[in-house]
């Protein structure tokens, strides 16, 4: 679950600033799968494992400048465009190592726990944070007013260009350091809300709807940072984080 807390300063009619805060409350539930491919023989699956995701979260912050360009006839709405910035991070630490696929002769030197294997019980296995920042992004935001108690809201926002940094902690292996492999990359992000308004009173109102954010690299550099040896590095082929669910919300208007 996020919480979000935001404000809306209404330079002048027109104009306006806009600033949201989220961050987690409960984030510990769900798996963290790891594959790791060898391409000995040809390119396969050498070993996938999976851990319990226990924490940490997510927390993000978006600012945002704009103004009105259309009202719509008979006071039933508005149209708002407006461009800003986000900054999006999340940290995911999982515990315990189930095995779920083991190769053994996949990688020559290395082996895995046969399948069905459970080890490090309770123990801290891989810590990975990504972090998201959009310096320059664009929307548009409207109401349209069904009944003077009722209205249906949509907002998105698009930017062809966000900076990914993501790094993965393994910390059970003794092979490689801390951060153990990390990212950087470009990409594009696109973020979008539908939802309905009641209004209890004329300064406030019931908000609920739905909500997607998604964030994807279309180029970056993946390095590895093993110990005792120089690190190695690859094209990112694909980066993405996607984020959904509904949303339910109280506004006050002063």
């Amino acid at each position: 679950q996020i919480i979000e807390l935001g404000a809306k300063i209404n330079l002048t009619r027109r104009w306006f600033l806009r600033g949201e805060l989220g961050f987690s409350v409960d984030f510990d539930r769900g798996r963290m799968i790891d594959d790791d491919y060898s391409s000995v023989n040809g390119q396969h699956l050498f070993s996938r494992t999976n851990s319990d995701v226990t924490g940490n979260g997510t927390w993000y912050l978006n600012l945002d400048g704009g103004g009105r360009v259309v009202e719509y006839a008979g006071n039933r709405g508005y149209l708002d465009l407006f461009g800003g910035f986000q900054y999006w991070n999340t940290k995911y630490e999982a515990r315990s190592v189930r095995q779920e696929v083991c190769t053994a002769s996949g990688i020559p030197g290395l082996t895995c726990s046969p399948a069905g294997t459970v080890s490090n019980q309770g123990q801290l296995a891989i810590v990975n944070t990504t972090h998201w920042i959009t310096p320059i992004r664009v929307g548009a935001q409207t109401e349209y007013r069904l009944a003077r108690w009722f209205s249906l809201e949509g907002k998105v926002a698009v930017s062809p260009l966000s900076i990914v940094y993501n790094e993965d902690k393994h910390v059970l292996r003794t092979d490689l350091q801390q951060p153990s492999f990390t990212m950087w990359g470009l990409g594009a992000s696109v973020n979008a809300d539908a939802g309905v308004r009641f209004q209890l009173t004329r300064n406030l109102a019931l908000t609920g709807g739905y909500r997607v954010w998604w964030n994807r690299a279309y180029s970056g550099t993946w390095e590895n940072h093993p110990i005792g040896s120089p690190s190695e590095t690859a094209p990112v082929k694909e980066l993405q984080t996607i984020r959904h669910g509904a949303t339910f919300g109280l506004t006050a208007s002063f």
